[in-house]
This record gives C-alpha cells, structure tokens and sequence, in this order.
C-alpha cells in the first residue's frame, strides 16, 4: 500500500512529464493489486491487517538525501533513489525467504512471493 502511495504521490509531483506519470501510475497499480491480492491472503485465513508499524528506514534515507550540496539535490530523483534502495532491499528479503521456505509450509503463499520476486527482482540477480 505505501509502495502504491508513494507512486501517486511521485505522480502528482511530476505533474508536467505525462510519460512519468503514466509509468508511476502504471506502478501504483501493479502495487495496489500485490496489496489486494496479500489483504486475500488475510482474509481466506481469518487474519486482519494490523496497525501499520512506523518505518523509519525510508525517512532517514530522505533525510540523508537532504544533506547533499544543493546543486545535487532534486526531491523528484532523490524520491526515486530512495525508492530504488528500498526495492533493493526488499529483492534481498525475497531471495532469504525462498531459498529458506520451509518445504512444509504453504505452496500458494511461495509462489506469490516467487513472483513478487520474479517481477521486481530478476534483472537485478544475475
């Protein structure tokens, strides 16, 4: 959900290059429908969302960006350069969690994240 927020958010901000926005919206759609298809998840076994914990990992590398000499700062790039730090990270998280799935444990909810990691991650691993 915050992936699918921060991608309109980014769109709205880049107002005046229509081939950004289509993209960011295009993202924020692919992001809305992983969050959907998680919330099925939930649902099928009773479970809720939850409170959304704070994180304060994206916030400090937006701070950091803050510090650069101004003639090397703009807030659109910075965005996606967090943003791409924060996918980054989360393709590592991917890869831990399949090449240590328990054989045991629940097949659909492997293949889901096989191809979350597929899609957002299988350029960056070879």
């Amino acid at each position: 959900m915050k992936a699918a927020t921060t991608a309109l958010s980014l769109a709205l901000r880049a107002h005046e290059n229509l081939d950004a926005v289509l993209t960011l919206t295009r993202l924020a759609e692919e992001e809305l429908d992983h969050f959907r298809r998680v919330v099925e998840f939930l649902a099928r076994r009773g479970l809720t969302l939850g409170q959304r914990p704070v994180d304060s990992y994206p916030a400090e590398l937006r701070k950091a960006t803050s510090r650069l000499p101004g003639a090397l700062q703009n807030p659109l790039v910075d965005r996606l350069l967090v943003g791409a730090l924060i996918e980054a990270r989360s393709c590592e998280r991917f890869k831990l969690l399949l090449d240590h799935w328990p054989k045991s444990a629940e097949r659909e909810l492997f293949d889901f994240y096989r191809e979350l990691f597929g899609r957002r991650c299988a350029s960056s691993s070879e």
